[in-house]
């Protein structure tokens, strides 16, 4: 579906430029929490679209830090928190 109303274009490259951000944010948390490569892997794993919290859930399971999607979501991407553990880094909901 192609959008052509102005204020729709400008409301989808906002949506875009904040999934970006908010990518970016994850795979930094991940990074200090000596996962690196998280950004590169969920971007393969969303084949030129927007990349999700799953993309980077499946990049997890994939490598081996966790041993399922649900268990991701538990120690690394939980929402509503803000801290970063060595071995666990989670998604701060308000970020974007």
């Amino acid at each position: 579906m192609i959008f052509t109303h102005p204020l729709m274009c400008e409301f989808l490259a906002q949506q875009t430029e904040r999934r970006n951000q908010r990518a970016q944010l994850i795979a930094e948390r991940l990074e200090k929490a000596q996962i690196p490569g998280a950004l590169e892997g969920a971007q393969q794993l969303a084949q030129g679209g927007a990349v999700t919290r799953g993309h980077f859930a499946r990049f997890l399971v994939e490598c081996g830090k966790a041993s399922s999607m649900a268990d991701v979501f538990k120690k690394y991407l939980a929402r509503g928190k803000n801290r970063i553990r060595s071995a666990t880094v989670v998604y701060n909901r308000t970020s974007y």
